[in-house]
C-alpha cells in the first residue's frame, strides 16, 4: 500500500512541476518501518542546488508542490474505496 501511495505521490508532483523523475526508492527507515498504515517520506528538492533552492522558498512552489501532494493522496484513496 505504501508503494502505491508513494507513486500516486510521485506522479503528482512530477505533472504539476515538470521535475526530473527521480523515482520512488524502498528504504527501511524507522520512522516508516515501524507504522501500520501507509507511509511515505518525501524529497521535494535539493537545497545544495542553489535555483532549485530558491524555488523551495517561495510561496507559489511551495503551493505547487503542496496541491501535488493533496492530489497524489486523493489519487491513492480513489484507488483503495
Amino acid at each position: 500500500m505504501s508503494d502505491t501511495l508513494a507513486n500516486a505521490i510521485q506522479s503528482s508532483l512530477i505533472n504539476a512541476t515538470g521535475a526530473q523523475n527521480q523515482g520512488v526508492k524502498r528504504q527501511t527507515f524507522a520512522v516508516l518501518r515501524e507504522t501500520t498504515a501507509p507511509a511515505v517520506l518525501l524529497e521535494l528538492g535539493f537545497l545544495s542546488n542553489p535555483q532549485e533552492a530558491a524555488r523551495l522558498n517561495t510561496s507559489a512552489y511551495q503551493e505547487t508542490l503542496a496541491n501535488a501532494i493533496v492530489a497524489g493522496i486523493k489519487r491513492y484513496y480513489s484507488i483503495y474505496n
